[in-house]
């Protein structure tokens, strides 16, 4: 789907020199293959590392913030920089999505570790749903955690609720998307659209998951967020009265893109909701890491 051009406002994001080089540090910490113990202690040193990460100038902000992240493939750097923006760095955050993909292989360690760096005491509350690299047991560390799975029911964290769906193959061995798995869960879910509880945001891994339900409410002029990643491409796409939000990959699309010659961007994404009863989506900040040490914060205003 083409995503409509708006008015866009750009702000340089500048790293202090040493984050340029933690995408090889990662790389060679795995190329070791330590303990979950020795990987912590390395976890602990790039989160320390990410404190360098600073922006120009806060941002207003008039309702609740959420961060969404998505597709982090266990990435030490992607989960401490997640954790950095968590905790207010850019803007004060109300609320972290985790659109599924928290591993790459499904691992109760992959997720133990990633939960480490990401849930920390008095943070913000931590939602997440499945994506196709999670596993059961993965997703149940991330529960035992402080994780909140709000799977196929509507919760309220943060000022906005949020109904959550995870992707068909989440808590299976297989790992590549089903496309007939995910059209029958998107028929499910416009089935019974709206749920109780009037959710604002639909968090989903892939966006086919959504597809029946995004038609429902642009049918209807029905205020909508989806959030989703799977695709590893940051984007924010209006359909109507619907806003879809890709969060990308805080990952850099893991540790096998570093391995094939393929690095990415380090992605991420801050909701801006506005104020009221009835929480409208009002700006989208998408930040982006680039190796090399310089990312960029696009803000991009929501009208309607």
């Amino acid at each position: 789907m083409a995503s409509r051009a708006v008015g866009v406002a750009r702000a340089a994001v500048a790293f202090a020199v040493l984050v340029a080089r933690l995408p090889a540090l990662a790389r060679a910490v795995c190329g070791r293959r330590p303990t979950l113990a020795r990987f912590e202690e390395y976890a602990r040193g790039i989160a320390a590392t990410a404190a360098f990460f600073k922006c120009e100038s806060q941002l207003e902000v008039e309702g609740p913030t959420v961060l969404l992240v998505s597709d982090l493939h266990a990435s030490l750097f992607g989960a401490a920089l997640a954790a950095r923006l968590a905790r207010g760095d850019l803007a004060p955050v109300d609320l972290v999505l985790v659109a599924g993909d928290v591993t790459d292989g499904g691992s109760r360690e992959e997720a133990l570790l990633v939960a480490r760096l990401l849930a920390a005491d008095g943070g913000p509350p931590l939602l997440v749903v499945g994506g196709n690299h999670d596993g059961g047991a993965a997703l149940d560390a991330l529960r035992a955690a402080g994780f909140v799975l709000p799977e196929r029911t509507c919760v309220e964290r943060g000022g906005v609720r949020v109904y959550g769906a995870s992707d068909p193959l989440a808590r299976s061995p297989a790992v590549d998307s089903d496309p007939a798995l995910l059209a029958a869960q998107a028929r499910e879910l416009a089935a019974s659209w709206p749920p109780p509880g009037d959710p604002e945001v639909l968090l989903v891994h892939d966006v086919r998951q959504a597809e029946h339900v995004v038609a429902l409410a642009e049918r209807r002029g029905a205020p909508l967020v989806v959030a989703c990643g799977n695709d590893h491409r940051a984007a924010v796409v209006r359909r109507g009265s619907v806003t879809i939000v890709n969060a990308g990959t805080a990952g850099a699309s893991g540790y096998g893109a570093l391995g094939r010659g393929e690095p990415a961007a380090h992605t991420a994404q801050l909701l801006h909701f506005g104020a009221g009863p009835h929480r409208r989506l009002r700006r989208v900040t998408t930040l982006s890491y680039a190796p090399g040490g310089r990312s960029t914060a696009v803000v991009e205003p929501i009208g309607g």
